[in-house]
């Protein structure tokens, strides 16, 4: 069931038509580490808004073009989920233009019970982000959206985050697996020269085969899953423009 925030009432139109064709919830408030009212600056563009002051690294990357600001209501998601009763696991899509690891110091209960987080960062904010999720038991399973500035180095970019609970479904030794096939090749494993030598122990593409199958079962099982996941946020992210526009 999802659930869409944000904090500029100008959405409002966009999120009750989500609500109509997907179901759910919605709500206009700031999503930060307590409850109560909190402060944003605008921008020209609305999107752009945030929670970062005025001044700050942020507002350099869209060329200071802040206008006023305002009070708005602010919660957690930890309190968001527990006032809806939303029922877990959970999948949490942050774009929230500076304010993600606000977000994330207000979602301990729903990081612990959440499969994967995709968070829109700045370049400059990633480490900081990057070892909150680290620390929450989640691991960095892609990077995706880059992009990139004038100079060519890297502006933003979506990291997606795995729940750590799922680690048994990662790869681990498939590159072990490999390089000791690669040896058994050397060692004299291979198939001889000679059409009537005796054969001895499997063909290398067999032991290829046989070494590797279960590992790539569980690579595969892995992928899929995620790639579920990632879809259904994609659908949902496609109509919600799709709406917007």
């Amino acid at each position: 069931m999802p659930l869409n925030v944000d904090a500029n009432r100008i959405y409002e139109d966009s999120l009750k038509a989500i609500k109509e064709v997907l179901g759910g919830h919605y709500r206009i408030c700031a999503i930060t580490d307590h409850e109560g009212e909190i402060e944003i600056t605008e921008s020209v563009h609305p999107y752009w808004s945030s929670l970062r002051p005025a001044g700050d690294v942020y507002w350099s990357r869209v060329n200071d073009l802040t206008t006023s600001k305002v009070k708005v209501p602010a919660t957690t998601l930890d309190a968001l989920v527990e006032e809806l009763s939303l029922k877990p696991p959970f999948l949490l899509k942050l774009d929230v233009q500076g304010a993600e690891q606000a977000a994330l110091k207000g979602a301990r209960d729903v990081l612990e019970n959440c499969s994967v987080v995709v968070c829109e960062t700045d370049v400059d904010d990633f480490q900081d982000i990057n070892a909150m999720l680290l620390a929450a038991g989640f691991f960095l399973y892609d990077l995706t959206t880059l992009q990139r500035l004038r100079d060519g180095t890297l502006g933003c970019f979506y990291p997606v985050y795995v729940s750590g609970k799922l680690a048994h479904l990662k790869p681990q030794a498939f590159w072990d697996a490999r390089r000791q096939c690669c040896r058994d090749r050397r060692a004299g494993d291979a198939p001889q020269d000679d059409p009537g030598a005796e054969q001895v122990g499997p063909q290398p593409a067999a032991l290829w085969a046989e070494r590797c199958r279960p590992q790539r079962s569980l690579s595969l099982r892995f992928r899929r899953e995620i790639q579920a996941l990632l879809r259904q946020l994609l659908t949902r992210f496609m109509l919600a423009h799709s709406l917007v526009a």
